[in-house]
Order: structure tokens, then C-alpha cells, then sequence
């Protein structure tokens, strides 16, 4: 594709930063992609990606010659339309709605993340191996809900909470955890979503756009996050062989979850005992031996569903096992339930009420567990930090 001739439209130039104006300009010039790319020097495929680019960023501002007429907007989809006939049946007008496409937009999201996350690629340190490893173990350290950023006021809720507050207990939860830990072979880091209290920096819910209190600039919300992360990750490599992340998205932070799972992946490049699932998805499956074991936020569709939407997506995984779990969040409290064919269990949070939680009364407690997964025989132990146990007021 660099290599083949594009006709430019040259009113695209008036949509082009200075940069993108060039690369373009050498196009039209050289007659090619792969001629301007020669003329820059720079990658062959860059001049087409600048192209579709500039092309995307038009259509967004209205300018998208041909596409009104005949075919769908580069960056949208197409979305409702209406048609209006005349008395003989005869079609006279018709109305097409485009809206930005959400696969495009999430494409664009991760090339953003990825650029910003190349200099921290493969910075971590490099963690010597423990000397035992039993391999017939699994140990799981689910983090419930953990809404980083959150801001609560002991003065309203009884309970101070924010950035440094949130990364300290998480970082020492894990830190107990793990000095309690068995030797197993592998270590699932796993974040069952709501990680972050606010998606982005408008400090607002993503789908109903509620206003949300938060102690820091999004920035700094991102940074301390990630860099817990990071921490208990370096900690469980001490412990286990191998360490398996997890950033479940959630309704809070669809999107920072990625941002968060993709920052961690950058760097622990250079680490082959680390492995950070970055599937988008809803959804995750481990196959564990004798265990499937599973996460969903805990939104989005009923627990009396889950067991259904594991069997239909792993049914081998489903038909070779026995020991069947999901863990899931959302709802901030301990739940337990066996459902025909897998267990459905929701995770407590080390995070306290916030001011509107405490207002309509909820008193959860706050909590992290480690729960060991046998390879033929399933959970064999669990272990259980309490906040309280941390320093935590309330």
C-alpha cells in the first residue's frame, strides 16, 4: 500500500499540522507514497498512514468529499437512515446519520498509548528467579474495586482516602499477601476493574456522566496507578515464577484500564516472566489444569449469565475441567455463589465509602485475599488481609 501512487486531494493540506503538511506535500510532488517516503526518509508506510489520517481528522469537521454522496466518512460508520418516497413509491430523498466509528476510535486510543509509552519500554529491573517453584500451584491476588483517585473526607465519610493512601494500602496488601504465599509457580495479578475512580480528566462517569470527587490531576491519578502496579508485580516475581496481569475494565475506566494494562506490558518488555493480558475485552479465561478461571467487572450483564457465557465461550475449556470460577466486582462486598457448573465470586475493595456512598449507607468492608487454585483439586487455601490490619481507620 506505502508503495502505490495516491491521488491527494490538495484542500486536505488546510486539515494537516505543519508535519502532516509535509509528509502530504512530498506526495503530491513525488507522485507516491513510497517515492515521498524516499524524499523524507523516513518509513515507507508512513505517508499512507498520514494520508488516512488527515482524511479521518476532515471528515470529523465535515469535509469528506464523496462520502455524503456515495459510501460512509473516513473515521465513522454509518448509522441511522431515512428515506422518503414520493406518492408513486418513487424514492426522493434520503437522510444518513454517521457517527465516529468505536473501533476506529479505540484503534487510534492504543496507537496514542503505544507512542506515549515507548520511552519506559523495558525499564524494569530484572528479578532473580525464586529457587522453588511447585507448579501444581496457581495463586490468584484479586484486587477488588480499587478507585484510584478517589477522594473521601474523614470529616464526611470517617475515612481519609486518597492517591498515596490508595497505592500504600494496595502495595502493602499484596506485600502481606505474597510474604504468605506458598511457592507456586505462577502469580495472577488480577484487577477485577473500577481501578480508577475517573476514566479521564473531565472527572466524570464515562456512560451517565456523573460528576465523581477526586483527590489528584488526572495525571498523577495515571502515574501513582501505574507505578502500584508495578510494585506488586515486581513483588510477586520475587515470590513466583511466573506473573500473569489483568486490568479488567470496568464502568469507571473502560478506557484507563487499557492505558494502565498497555503502561505495564511497555515495562516489563524485557521481562519473559511477566505477561500482561491486553485483549479489550469484557472478558478473560485462564485454563489452569483442572481450573478455568475467569473475570468480568461485574457490569454490563447479570451474574446468572456468567456461567452460560464461559461455557459457550471455552467449551473445550468448560468440557476438560471441573473447578469452575469467576471473580468479579462492581458491587464492593463479598459475595458467594454456586451456580450449576462454576462458583460466581465478587471481591470486597481496600477503598472506603465516598461521600456519596456514605450518604446512601453502605458499610462494606475492606478487604484483599490471595486464594491458591490446585492444579487437579482446585482453591486448596486462601489467605485474607484485612485494611484495618494495614492502618486503615474504618
Amino acid at each position: 500500500m506505502a508503495g502505490y501512487a495516491l491521488q491527494i486531494d490538495e484542500n486536505l493540506l488546510a486539515y494537516c499540522t505543519d508535519r502532516q503538511r509535509e509528509v502530504l506535500q512530498a506526495i503530491i510532488d513525488h507522485g507516491g507514497s513510497g517515492a515521498a517516503a524516499r524524499a523524507l526518509g523516513i518509513d515507507v508506510s508512513l505517508p499512507s498512514k498520514t494520508y488516512k489520517e488527515v482524511k479521518r481528522k476532515a471528515a470529523k469537521v465535515g469535509y469528506a468529499p464523496g462520502h455524503f454522496e456515495n459510501g460512509v466518512a473516513p473515521g465513522f460508520a454509518m448509522g441511522k437512515v431515512t428515506v422518503q418516497r414520493g406518492a408513486s413509491g418513487v424514492v426522493e430523498r434520503t437522510w444518513e446519520r454517521q457517527s465516529p466509528d468505536d473501533a476506529e476510535r479505540e484503534e487510534n486510543l492504543r496507537r496514542f498509548i503505544e507512542e506515549l509509552c515507548a520511552p519506559i519500554k523495558g525499564l524494569s529491573p530484572l528479578i532473580a528467579r525464586p529457587s522453588i517453584d511447585n507448579s501444581q500451584l496457581l495463586s490468584v491476588y484479586p484486587i477488588g474495586d480499587q478507585h484510584h483517585g478517589m477522594y473521601s473526607e474523614a470529616e464526611q465519610t470517617g475515612t481519609e482516602y486518597n492517591t498515596d493512601i490508595s497505592a500504600r494500602l494496595l502495595t502493602t496488601s499484596v506485600d502481606f499477601l505474597c510474604a504468605s504465599a506458598p511457592d507456586s509457580g505462577t502469580a495472577l495479578l488480577l484487577d477485577v476493574g473500577d481501578f480508577h475512580h475517573a476514566n479521564d480528566s473531565s472527572n466524570q462517569t464515562p456512560a451517565s456522566h456523573h460528576a465523581m470527587h477526586v483527590t489528584a490531576s488526572y495525571g498523577k491519578v495515571m502515574q501513582t496507578g501505574a507505578m502500584a502496579l508495578v510494585h506488586c508485580t515486581l513483588r510477586l516475581l520475587e515470590k513466583h515464577q511466573n506473573v500473569i496481569v489483568w486490568i479488567m475494565p470496568g464502568n469507571h475506566n473502560p478506557d484507563a484500564a487499557f492505558a494502565t494494562a498497555l503502561a505495564i506490558s511497555f515495562y516489563f518488555h524485557n521481562e519473559p516472566r511477566v505477561s500482561v493480558d491486553l485483549h479489550n475485552s469484557a472478558f478473560k479465561f485462564m485454563r489452569f489444569g483442572n481450573n478455568l478461571i475467569a473475570s468480568h467487572h461485574g457490569d454490563g450483564t447479570k451474574a446468572s449469565n456468567l456461567p452460560l457465557i464461559m461455557a459457550v465461550d471455552r467449551p473445550k475449556d468448560w468440557a476438560e475441567t471441573e473447578y469452575r470460577v469467576w471473580h468479579c466486582g462492581h458491587i464492593h462486598h463479598k459475595t458467594f455463589k454456586e451456580e450449576p457448573g462454576c462458583d460466581i465470586e465478587t471481591h470486597r475493595t481496600l477503598a472506603p465509602s465516598n461521600a456519596w456512598d456514605h450518604k446512601k449507607g453502605y458499610r462494606s468492608k475492606r478487604e484483599m485475599q490471595r486464594i491458591d487454585y490446585h492444579l487437579e483439586t482446585g482453591e486448596c487455601n486462601r489467605q485474607r488481609c484485612d485494611a484495618k490490619m494495614l492502618g486503615a481507620t474504618a
